[in-house]
């Protein structure tokens, strides 16, 4: 019984985390989990299913563009991710609608998103 008390509270905060984060309007970014080091020249081509004007960027589960902040990663307009050089890490990649931006040296923050994980080696 004390083991059950201490995971039901692990899993319905990953459950919460992966609902609020994941996808806020039915956007899907494949793949979802990606190594750099796997794909040629590590670039990493994401692509989303929804809207057709899409916002991309690195940033938090949340759906906070990073803006100013550094980045082990990249993501232009198109869904192509790579790493900065002598960086690494896990970054979570946004595509999403809606974004608006909170102060000038925060990115957007996006509305309606879908989410997915780089790691950079």
């Amino acid at each position: 019984m004390r083991t059950l008390l201490k995971i039901v509270p692990l899993v319905a905060t990953a459950v919460i985390v992966a609902e609020c984060g994941s996808n806020t309007g039915n956007i899907r970014i494949s793949p979802a989990v990606a190594d750099a080091k796997n794909y040629p020249e590590g670039v990493v081509p994401f692509t989303a299913s929804g809207p057709s004007q899409l916002t991309w960027c690195i940033g938090t589960v949340n759906g906070d563009c990073n803006g100013l902040v550094v980045s082990p990663a990249v993501i232009d307009s198109t869904g192509h991710a790579h790493c900065v050089q002598g960086q690494s890490g896990t970054v979570t990649v946004l595509a999403g609608t809606g974004g608006k931006v909170v102060n000038p040296d925060a990115g957007e923050q996006l509305s309606s998103f879908g989410t997915a994980q780089l790691t950079c080696p």
